[in-house]
């Protein structure tokens, strides 16, 4: 057993990556969204070990010295991790205050007047490693308080959805298994990484299966507000009175994450070559996930909701991805997603579920889907 920290073995293991981050390189205003955000993370990831999942060690949260989007599991030194970059942070604030920022963008929200239209970030924008001024341009940003509340809380859920499918990583067993077939035991949510390629398939079917979790935990949330919306932080109560609108923040806030994680087109005829869905692919699977969930907790009602939620969710992340960039609308990897190839391709992923499921339970330490 190492006599390192957990901190000092993150940071030893993340070294590669740019090694453990020291909030106090940005100023006093970035500095303290990182710690808001760690403390929330602590506080989850204690909460669902206390109260739903005993048998799990302590997870140790921290950020990555890494300007660039993604997240990673991992396990060293008898401790389990959950890294985020900083980056993801920067970018997922910064993308969610730009929106609200724009009198274009999410008009029903607040009052739009008192913002204005922006112009493009650029000819050519995609999240990378230089979004620093989106974060640091202007705290007040947007101007409007219920817009700049919203644009909070759109960045809080999506942020919590990254932290709960790598939680499920390291819960569901997935790290181990990799670590068992691989030797390696990392699974990061972008790219890749130290793995020796076990099958594709399999990568990809741990990853639904995260997804899946992180929906679950997703949509508790939206509930347990909702039926306790005088214990929601003040300026986010307005958000939680109705059901259909709680649910409808919640997708939106999801839906642009993976909208960050890529579009376009994608080779159908390939799609076992990646060691993730497409993201478009994967925004489809939680949709279903979503609607499945709903059925099976008598959400009867809502569920039907989602006919019209769902496509306005669609317009209004890409809209506001066209207004941002200065591209057109770009709906052609969802248009993929919906190909026969691609409905093939998932249906052998939840075939392949039911091959890796038994080779799971034994690291499991929370209950899998069936």
């Amino acid at each position: 057993m190492s006599t390192q920290s957990p901190e000092e073995i993150f940071d030893r293991e993340m070294k590669p990556l740019g090694g453990r981050l020291d909030p106090d390189i940005f100023n006093p205003n970035v500095a303290r969204i990182f710690e808001n955000h760690r403390q929330r993370a602590e506080k989850w990831i204690f909460d669902v070990k206390s109260n739903y999942l005993p048998a799990m060690p302590v997870v140790h949260f921290d950020f990555i010295n890494n300007p660039e989007l993604n997240a990673i599991a991992f396990a060293a030194d008898g401790h389990e991790f959950i890294g985020i970059y900083a980056g993801t942070i920067i970018i997922i604030l910064g993308l969610f205050r730009r929106m609200l920022a724009d009198s274009t963008i999410l008009m029903d929200v607040g009052n739009v007047h008192m913002e204005t239209e922006k112009p493009p970030l650029n000819a050519n924008w995609e999240p990378d490693a230089n979004q620093l001024s989106l974060l640091e341009a202007d705290i007040s940003s947007p101007k409007d308080a219920v817009r700049r509340a919203h644009a909070h809380l759109l960045a809080e859920l999506a942020i919590d959805f990254l932290i709960s499918h790598e939680h499920a990583h390291l819960s569901n067993g997935h790290i181990a298994l990799i670590q068992k077939i691989t030797g390696s035991p990392f699974m990061t949510e972008l790219g890749w990484d130290k793995s020796k390629n076990p099958s594709n398939i399999t990568f990809q079917t741990l990853e639904m299966d995260a997804d899946c979790d992180a929906v679950a935990q997703g949509l508790a949330k939206v509930f347990g507000r909702i039926r306790d919306v005088v214990n929601v932080r003040e300026d986010w109560q307005s958000f939680y009175q109705k059901p259909e609108d709680a649910l409808h923040t919640w997708l939106f806030s999801i839906f642009s994450l993976f909208r960050l994680f890529g579009s376009g087109h994608y080779d159908v005829d390939k799609l076992d070559s990646d060691n993730h869905p497409p993201a478009p692919m994967r925004q489809l699977m939680i949709f279903a996930t979503v609607h499945e969930i709903l059925g099976k907790q008598g959400y009867s009602e809502l569920q039907d909701n989602l006919r019209e939620i769902i496509p306005t969710v669609i317009r209004e992340v890409e809209t506001a991805f066209s207004q941002i960039t200065g591209y057109k609308v770009d709906v052609d990897g969802l248009r993929d997603a919906t190909s026969t190839q691609a409905q093939a391709h998932v249906t052998h992923i939840l075939a392949h579920w039911k091959i890796i499921r038994p080779e799971l339970l034994p690291l499991s330490r929370s209950n899998l889907a069936p």
